[in-house]
């Protein structure tokens, strides 16, 4: 219980010094063509229901309950390659969760991190290409 109170205690403080760039699906689209990576946080049922992004990466954050291994998550980024000084889109279901950890990551010293607006849920409802994960 600290472990979470403590994390939203540290978002709370980032939240008002760590730089965020929110895009649109378009805007995604633009950076993704470019070579900037996508990383989906979702969990595997979020993915499965909706599908994903084409070429994103399924890299979940949050499990069903809230919990997190922040130190994993920057490990397992650090694995794909993905330093502090790759720029990122964070995807989620409507943006909130994707919030929290683009703070979360720019208080980690990565430059560029950028959250898609109202998440997933904004770019369906754009009709943007969607792909079924593998399971």
């Amino acid at each position: 219980m600290f472990q979470k109170i403590l994390f939203w205690l540290l978002f709370g403080i980032t939240f008002l010094m760590a730089e965020r760039i929110d895009i649109t699906p378009s805007e995604l689209e633009a950076l993704q063509n470019q070579g900037v990576r996508v990383v989906d946080i979702r969990t595997e049922p979020e993915w499965q229901q909706t599908g994903v992004i084409p070429q994103s990466e399924r890299l979940t954050f949050f499990d069903a309950r809230g919990n997190y291994d922040a130190l994993g998550f920057l490990k397992k980024l650090e694995q794909r390659g993905i330093t502090p000084q790759t720029p990122l889109i964070l995807v989620c279901r409507s943006g909130n969760r994707t919030l929290l950890v683009a703070n979360y990551l720019s208080s980690q010293g990565f430059e560029k991190v950028y959250n898609l607006k109202n998440g997933i849920i904004e770019w369906i409802k754009l009709s943007k290409p969607l792909e079924k994960p593998a399971p």
